[in-house]
């Protein structure tokens, strides 16, 4: 772990322009994909913290020594400008590993990733599209299997874009007691239908006839743009959690 949070410290510090941040993307990959395995399987050793040997205390030392430099180093104006136009590199950072603590302000990141999620109601590029459409032939028997074992709760389409959102069928409930049950309805589905998620982000479209739609946000991944830069895909499921109005 001392060794892959070193090697990201090096290939984070190299980050002086949009050539270099294209550049370190490889190091920094692998930094985080190293983290990850050694992070895992220490979460999943059975041992006590007192019974570790010197050496190791001392390691996980020098772990939390590089975390604060690299925490000092993702909170400076410099390493955030750079990040931002970024894609790949914010996928790295903030969703590549759920065991790698974050190095931005926590502010910071959730601004980010608020910005490329609304960014999905809108954005379809064409590289995207395959990646978005094996995702979703992935999940389809899943999908199928959760809808027809829930109907009394569940309805409509596979969650792909505003026509074809799964609806929540609610019961007429409190606006706090509906906000809990909608919760709860998104997250037994995510759960059952996306298992491999970890992470998503949660936002809202509401339409003029009435309409509300919680939209989760994945980041499954990168895929290379139309112009040779990496990007995150972004893979939305909606759910319509308020029907439109009856029309007079």
């Amino acid at each position: 772990m001392a060794e892959a949070l070193q090697g990201l410290l090096v290939a984070l510090r190299s980050i002086d322009s949009q050539a270099m941040a294209q550049a370190a993307q490889p190091a920094v990959a692998g930094a985080i994909a190293a983290y990850h395995t050694h992070a895992a399987a220490l979460q999943q050793a059975d041992v006590s913290p007192a019974s570790l040997p010197p050496e190791i205390k001392a390691e996980l030392a020098r772990c939390r020594a590089l975390y604060t430099q690299l925490r000092q180093l993702g909170e400076s104006d410099a390493f955030t400008t750079q990040l931002w136009s970024n894609e790949a590199l914010i996928y790295h950072l903030l969703i590549q590993s759920p065991y790698l603590p974050c190095i931005l302000h926590e502010e910071t990141a959730d601004y980010i990733i608020r910005y490329y999620a609304m960014a999905a109601h809108r954005e379809q590029p064409k590289a995207m599209q395959p990646h978005l459409d094996k995702l979703r032939a992935a999940a389809a028997e899943r999908h199928q299997a959760f809808l027809a074992a829930h109907p009394e709760h569940y309805s409509g389409g596979n969650g792909a874009g505003q026509q074809g959102a799964i609806v929540l069928n609610l019961p007429e409930l409190a606006d706090e007691e509906r906000e809990v049950e909608v919760t709860r309805l998104m997250v037994d589905y995510m759960r059952s239908v996306y298992p491999e998620f970890t992470f998503g982000y949660h936002t809202y479209a509401a339409c003029p006839d009435g309409a509300f739609y919680d939209i989760q946000v994945l980041f499954p991944g990168l895929y290379t743009a139309a112009d040779g830069t990496r990007r995150m895909v972004k893979y939305t499921v909606w759910f319509r959690t308020q029907a439109p109005r009856q029309q007079p």
